[in-house]
């Protein structure tokens, strides 16, 4: 959705140790902390229109490991961009007091200026995205992937609560973000499937992705279509789309990863996961954990050809 036209009136950055985090979490006072003023192009106000693509100037900050990047920022607009499955902790200053609110113009995307041997991203819907796990935990799968894959690369998480297949073959400006990345660990289906969609529409959806990442130069590891709460005929067309992908688009990609096997449940309700229809923390672990050789063994081709 473009949205409409909105304002940046102030945006800032400051380090958050996590115990003034949490303090600030209990007892509702923002801690004392030193802000850095963000610009856009030099200019402190930024006027955003309607489906604009923007980033701001560079900042030089540094931090410990835990320590919170906390961003403050002030906006007017009638429809704004926000995300209403939020990960991340946000609060809104509402009546002299934080509450905390989802309602936020949030950074879609936070780059370090360092050299990586890879930019791997991770392309889906709201379980890439990491619901099902705790709030502010960072224990979903791709979280626990990369950092077992290590600092040598970069990650970004471009999972989106409610997403499809549909969504993403409409190459807008989210399929724009995807191709910035060298590659893309690409899960999508059980919206479209959810949602009615036919297994013709989703395999085609899915082939027509993985053929446009190619055209752009982005490699791409192809996961199926994860267990879910699906009634019988949702079922039928998630076995068929989970074939087609292991014994047709696996011949176009890297490499095609089967989640099915460590997340599904037993017996009559082996479409089911059993570790919540959005994987648990728990879940998340096995799967990141089963993953972490394919997407490893496919890193390490590409940066040996580099």
């Amino acid at each position: 959705m473009p949205c409409e036209d909105w304002q940046i009136n102030l945006m800032r950055l400051a380090v958050c140790t996590k115990e003034a985090f949490d303090k600030f979490e209990r007892d509702g006072f923002m801690p004392e902390m030193d802000f850095k003023e963000v610009t856009f192009a030099g200019e402190t106000v930024k006027s955003v229109s309607s489906g604009e693509v923007f980033s701001t100037d560079p900042i030089e900050m540094t931090f410990e490991k835990n320590d919170y990047l906390c961003v403050e920022i002030s906006f007017t607009g009638t429809k704004i961009p926000n995300m209403c499955d939020l990960n991340i902790p946000g609060f809104s200053y509402e009546n002299g007091k934080w509450i905390e609110s989802n309602r936020l113009p949030v950074p879609d995307m936070i780059g370090c200026d360092r050299k990586v041997a890879l930019k791997i991203g991770y392309f889906g819907d709201s379980i890439t995205q990491g619901i099902g796990t705790d709030k502010n935990s960072y224990e979903h799968w791709n979280a626990k992937l990369s950092e077992r894959l290590g600092e040598e690369n970069s990650y970004w998480n471009m999972g989106i609560a409610a997403a499809s297949g549909n969504d993403a073959a409409s190459f807008g400006a989210w399929f724009d973000k995807a191709i910035q990345n060298d590659l893309v660990v690409m899960c999508f289906g059980v919206n479209d499937i959810m949602g009615g969609g036919s297994c013709e529409q989703l395999t085609s959806d899915i082939a027509s992705v993985v053929e446009r990442f190619y055209e752009n130069g982005c490699k791409v590891i192809l996961q199926t279509v994860p267990p879910f709460v699906y009634n019988k005929p949702m079922a039928d067309i998630w076995r068929k789309v989970n074939e087609y992908i292991k014994n047709v688009l696996s011949q176009k990609v890297e490499a095609v990863f089967d989640n099915v096997p460590y997340l599904q449940d037993e017996g009559e309700n082996s479409h089911m996961d059993k570790y919540g229809d959005h994987p648990n923390a728990g879940g998340c672990s096995v799967w990141a954990e089963a993953i972490y050789p394919c997407v490893k063994g496919v890193a390490e081709k590409m940066k040996k050809k580099l």
